[in-house]
C-alpha cells in the first residue's frame, strides 16, 4: 500500500528438524502481516500514526492498538490468518487473560468521562467495564487462578500502588508505590511471582525499572533498566524474563539472577516487543526503524535450537533467511541486584 508503514517478516530461528507447526507458524504470519496491512486500510490509518501488535498467549490472535492522536486511541483484533474479528474500541492495550479469549484496554481521562478506566473486549465482540477502581492503569488475570493483579493511581495522580483481588472480589494492597508509577504488571505462568515496571513522575529515560516480587509483594528485586513503552514477556516456565532495553533485547534468568544481551541492534534500528513462543524456544520481538518495521525471531538462552535456512517458505516478496547475520547473542551476562521494599519507595 502506498505510503503505508512496510513490514517485512526477515528472519527467522527454527529447529534443524522442521515439523508441520513450524510452517504453520510462519505461514500464519505471512497471513496476520497481510491481515494487519488490510484492516489499516479499512480503517484509514496513516503514516504518521502510531501501531503496535501484541500477540495472544496461544498464538492465534493479535490486539492491534492504533493511535491517531491523544483523543483517538483504538483497539482491534486480528486471528491467525489475519482477518479482522474485532472493529477497532476505543482504548489502548494493556494485557491479554491467559486463555487468550479477552483483551484489557486502557481508556484515559480524555477517553472516559469518569477518569482512568480498563474495559474488557471479549473475542466474541462484547465490550465492558472492567469493574475495577477508576484510576486503575494496569491488570493482569492470574493463569494459575481467577486472581487479577492491577495498579490503582491514586487522588488524580501518577501515584500508584499494587493490589490483588480474589474471584470473591475482595482487594488486598501488596505494595505502595511511593512517588513512582507502576505499570505493566505480568503474573509468572504458575502465578508465584509478579513482575512489573517503575518510573518517576516524570518519565524521565533511565528512571526506568523492571522488578520482579512474590505474589504477595514479598522479596522485591529490582532487575535492569527497561524501555518503558513495551511490556516484558515471562517465558513458558517462568525461568526467564524477556524485555527491551536500550533498543535491544535482552533476557533475565531467575535462577542465576544474571542478564544476558539478546541481539546487537545498530542506532538507526530499535528492537521491542518481545514475546515467547509456546514452547519458550525462540523469542519474537519487533525491530523497528524510521520507515520500516520487521518481525524478527530468534532463540531464547534455553533453547538447543540450530539456526536454518527456511528460504522454501519465501512468499509475496516477504523474506524469511537465516538469522545468524544480524541477530548476534553474546555471552556477556551481568548480575542483578536485590533491593527492599523501603528502598523502592525512597527512589
Amino acid at each position: 500500500m502506498e505510503n503505508q508503514p512496510t513490514f517485512l517478516m526477515k528472519t527467522l530461528t527454527i529447529n534443524k528438524k522442521i515439523n508441520l507447526g513450524t510452517v504453520f507458524s510462519v505461514l500464519s504470519l505471512f497471513f496476520i502481516i497481510s491481515g494487519i496491512a488490510f484492516a489499516e486500510q479499512k480503517i484509514g490509518l496513516s503514516p504518521f500514526d502510531s501501531k503496535d501488535i501484541y500477540t495472544s498467549p496461544d498464538g492465534r490472535y493479535q490486539a492491534i492498538t492504533i493511535q491517531k492522536n491523544e483523543e483517538v486511541v483504538q483497539t482491534y483484533i486480528l486471528d491467525e490468518n489475519g482477518r479482522t474479528i474485532i472493529k477497532p474500541h476505543t482504548g489502548s492495550f494493556v494485557s491479554w487473560s491467559p486463555d487468550s479469549s479477552k483483551v484489557i484496554l486502557f481508556l484515559s481521562e480524555t477517553q472516559s468521562p469518569k477518569g482512568r478506566e480498563l474495559y474488557i473486549l471479549d473475542t466474541d465482540g462484547s465490550y465492558k467495564n472492567s469493574g475495577l477502581p477508576v484510576g486503575t492503569i494496569s491488570a493482569y488475570y492470574s493463569s494459575s487462578n481467577s486472581d487479577i493483579v492491577y495498579s490503582l493511581t491514586r487522588k488524580g495522580t501518577d501515584n500508584s500502588d499494587i493490589y490483588v483481588r480474589s474471584p470473591e472480589g475482595e482487594d488486598s494492597l501488596i505494595m505502595e508505590g511511593g512517588q513512582n508509577i507502576l505499570t505493566w504488571l505480568r503474573w509468572s505462568p504458575h502465578g508465584d511471582k509478579i513482575l512489573f515496571m517503575q518510573s518517576d513522575l516524570l518519565l524521565r529515560p533511565g528512571n526506568q525499572y523492571l522488578w520482579i516480587m512474590d505474589s504477595d509483594g514479598s522479596n522485591k528485586e529490582k532487575i535492569t533498566p527497561i524501555d518503558w513503552d513495551y511490556p516484558a514477556a515471562w517465558s513458558p516456565d517462568g525461568m526467564s524474563i524477556a524485555f527491551a532495553n536500550a533498543g535491544d533485547i535482552w533476557e533475565y534468568s531467575i535462577q542465576d539472577k544474571t542478564l544476558k544481551r539478546l541481539t546487537n541492534q545498530d542506532g538507526y534500528q530499535l528492537a521491542m516487543h518481545p514475546e515467547y513462543s509456546l514452547d519458550g524456544e525462540t523469542i519474537t520481538y519487533i525491530a523497528k526503524s524510521r520507515y520500516t518495521e520487521n518481525i524478527l525471531s530468534l532463540e531464547s538462552s534455553n533453547s538447543n535450537a540450530i539456526k536454518d535456512s527456511a528460504s522454501d517458505l519465501n512468499n509475496s516478496g516477504n523474506e524469511i533467511a537465516s538469522s545468524t547475520s544480524e541477530n548476534k547473542v553474546t555471552n556477556s551476562a551481568t548480575t542483578a541486584s536485590s533491593v527492599t521494599e523501603d528502598q523502592l519507595i525512597n527512589l
